[in-house]
Protein backbone atom coordinates (compact mmCIF):
# COMPACT_ATOMS: atom_id res chain seq x y z
CA UNK A 1 0.00 0.00 0.00
CA UNK A 2 1.26 3.46 -0.85
CA UNK A 3 -0.41 6.79 -0.10
CA UNK A 4 1.08 10.15 -1.09
CA UNK A 5 -0.71 12.94 0.77
CA UNK A 6 -0.18 16.70 0.41
CA UNK A 7 -1.60 19.79 2.12
CA UNK A 8 -2.24 18.00 5.42
CA UNK A 9 -1.95 19.45 8.91
CA UNK A 10 1.61 19.09 10.21
CA UNK A 11 2.06 17.45 13.59
CA UNK A 12 -1.46 16.01 13.63
CA UNK A 13 -2.68 12.41 13.46
CA UNK A 14 -4.19 11.44 10.09
CA UNK A 15 -6.26 8.25 10.35
CA UNK A 16 -6.68 6.45 7.03
CA UNK A 17 -8.80 3.47 6.11
CA UNK A 18 -9.95 1.27 3.28
CA UNK A 19 -13.71 1.77 3.05
CA UNK A 20 -16.17 -0.48 1.27
CA UNK A 21 -19.39 -2.43 1.40
CA UNK A 22 -19.87 -5.91 2.86
CA UNK A 23 -20.87 -7.08 -0.61
CA UNK A 24 -17.54 -6.63 -2.44
CA UNK A 25 -19.38 -6.56 -5.79
CA UNK A 26 -20.75 -3.13 -4.86
CA UNK A 27 -18.25 -0.50 -5.98
CA UNK A 28 -17.30 2.16 -3.44
CA UNK A 29 -16.90 5.67 -4.82
CA UNK A 30 -15.85 9.00 -3.39
CA UNK A 31 -18.81 11.24 -2.52
CA UNK A 32 -19.59 14.22 -4.70
CA UNK A 33 -19.46 17.75 -3.30
CA UNK A 34 -23.25 17.87 -2.92
CA UNK A 35 -23.04 15.08 -0.30
CA UNK A 36 -22.03 17.82 2.16
CA UNK A 37 -25.63 18.57 3.03
CA UNK A 38 -27.26 15.17 2.55
CA UNK A 39 -27.99 14.59 6.25
CA UNK A 40 -30.25 17.03 8.06
CA UNK A 41 -28.70 18.62 11.17
CA UNK A 42 -25.32 17.10 10.33
CA UNK A 43 -22.38 17.12 10.44
CA UNK A 44 -22.13 18.14 14.05
CA UNK A 45 -18.33 18.21 13.70
CA UNK A 46 -18.36 20.94 11.05
CA UNK A 47 -19.15 24.64 11.36
CA UNK A 48 -20.66 24.77 7.86
CA UNK A 49 -22.46 21.63 6.68
CA UNK A 50 -22.16 22.80 3.08
CA UNK A 51 -18.38 23.04 3.32
CA UNK A 52 -17.40 19.69 4.87
CA UNK A 53 -18.44 16.14 4.07
CA UNK A 54 -18.71 14.24 7.33
CA UNK A 55 -18.04 10.52 7.70
CA UNK A 56 -21.80 9.97 7.98
CA UNK A 57 -22.43 11.82 4.72
CA UNK A 58 -19.73 9.83 2.92
CA UNK A 59 -20.92 6.39 4.06
CA UNK A 60 -23.60 5.95 1.36
CA UNK A 61 -20.92 6.45 -1.32
CA UNK A 62 -17.97 4.55 0.13
CA UNK A 63 -19.30 2.25 2.87
CA UNK A 64 -17.90 1.39 6.26
CA UNK A 65 -14.30 0.90 7.35
CA UNK A 66 -12.96 -2.39 6.07
CA UNK A 67 -9.30 -2.03 7.10
CA UNK A 68 -7.45 0.68 9.07
CA UNK A 69 -4.16 1.55 7.37
CA UNK A 70 -1.87 1.72 10.37
CA UNK A 71 0.22 3.06 11.86
CA UNK A 72 -1.66 6.31 11.27
CA UNK A 73 0.80 9.00 10.17
CA UNK A 74 1.60 12.16 12.11
CA UNK A 75 3.69 14.08 9.57
CA UNK A 76 6.24 16.69 10.60
CA UNK A 77 5.45 18.73 7.48
CA UNK A 78 2.40 19.26 5.29
CA UNK A 79 2.88 16.09 3.23
CA UNK A 80 3.63 12.44 3.82
CA UNK A 81 4.18 9.18 2.02
CA UNK A 82 2.74 6.10 3.70
CA UNK A 83 3.95 2.67 2.64
CA UNK A 84 2.94 -0.56 4.31
CA UNK A 85 2.68 -4.20 3.33
CA UNK A 86 -0.37 -6.14 4.47
CA UNK A 87 -0.84 -9.88 4.24
CA UNK A 88 -2.52 -12.88 5.83
CA UNK A 89 -5.06 -12.19 8.55
CA UNK A 90 -4.80 -8.40 7.96
CA UNK A 91 -6.57 -8.95 4.64
CA UNK A 92 -8.95 -11.75 5.65
CA UNK A 93 -12.06 -9.59 5.14
CA UNK A 94 -10.90 -8.38 1.73
CA UNK A 95 -10.88 -11.68 -0.19
CA UNK A 96 -10.63 -12.21 -3.12
CA UNK A 97 -8.05 -9.46 -2.85
CA UNK A 98 -7.75 -8.34 -6.47
CA UNK A 99 -11.47 -7.93 -7.17
CA UNK A 100 -12.28 -6.65 -3.70
CA UNK A 101 -9.64 -3.92 -3.58
CA UNK A 102 -10.65 -2.51 -6.95
CA UNK A 103 -14.12 -1.92 -5.51
CA UNK A 104 -12.84 -0.03 -2.46
CA UNK A 105 -11.62 3.47 -1.68
CA UNK A 106 -9.11 4.93 0.75
CA UNK A 107 -10.27 7.78 2.94
CA UNK A 108 -7.75 10.00 4.76
CA UNK A 109 -8.97 12.01 7.76
CA UNK A 110 -7.85 15.02 9.75
CA UNK A 111 -8.29 18.76 9.19
CA UNK A 112 -8.89 22.04 10.98
CA UNK A 113 -12.30 23.65 10.93
CA UNK A 114 -12.80 27.35 10.37
CA UNK A 115 -12.55 27.90 14.15
CA UNK A 116 -9.07 26.26 14.14
CA UNK A 117 -10.30 23.13 15.96
CA UNK A 118 -8.52 20.03 14.66
CA UNK A 119 -10.72 16.98 14.02
CA UNK A 120 -8.92 13.71 13.35
CA UNK A 121 -12.23 12.18 12.15
CA UNK A 122 -13.02 14.72 9.42
CA UNK A 123 -12.48 13.20 5.93
CA UNK A 124 -10.07 15.24 3.82
CA UNK A 125 -9.27 12.96 0.89
CA UNK A 126 -10.78 10.01 -0.90
CA UNK A 127 -9.39 7.95 -3.74
CA UNK A 128 -10.24 4.78 -5.64
CA UNK A 129 -7.73 1.99 -5.08
CA UNK A 130 -5.59 1.22 -8.11
CA UNK A 131 -3.65 -2.00 -8.33
CA UNK A 132 -0.18 -1.98 -9.83
CA UNK A 133 2.14 -4.79 -10.77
Amino acid sequence: MRIDAEKVEAGQLHPQHIHGFDDARVNSVCPSADAADDIDDSPSEADDPNKYISVEEGLPAYGKIQLPLQPFPTPEGTSYTFTQTYSGKDLAGLQPIKKTLQNRVIVVHGDKLDNDTYLATLPIACGQIKLTG
